[in-house]
């Protein structure tokens, strides 16, 4: 993360881990960049936790595979709406 702000100033939208205190893994969107406060410069780290879109993701990705599994109900109503 240093790196990055040392590179280019600020980053958005980092998608990475990160682990609590409890082990458990957090899935999130990281923002950073520097500040100025009392004329002192800080980082300031913003956290978007992200693990209903993920889960979401996982969802979508495992219903378009049902699909996927048996496609002949889907030629078939294609077939059947279009023009004769």
């Amino acid at each position: 993360m240093e790196r990055e702000i040392e590179k280019a100033g600020d980053f958005r939208y980092m998608e990475t881990q990160l682990r609590t205190k409890h082990e458990e893994i957090l899935d999130v969107l990281m923002s950073a960049g520097t500040v100025s406060i009392h004329a002192q410069e800080c980082f300031l780290i913003v956290l978007q936790d992200i693990l209903e879109r993920k889960r979401s993701e996982v969802e979508l990705i495992a219903a378009i595979e049902a699909v996927m599994q048996d496609t002949s109900w889907f030629s078939d109503t294609v077939i059947e709406s279009l023009p004769a």
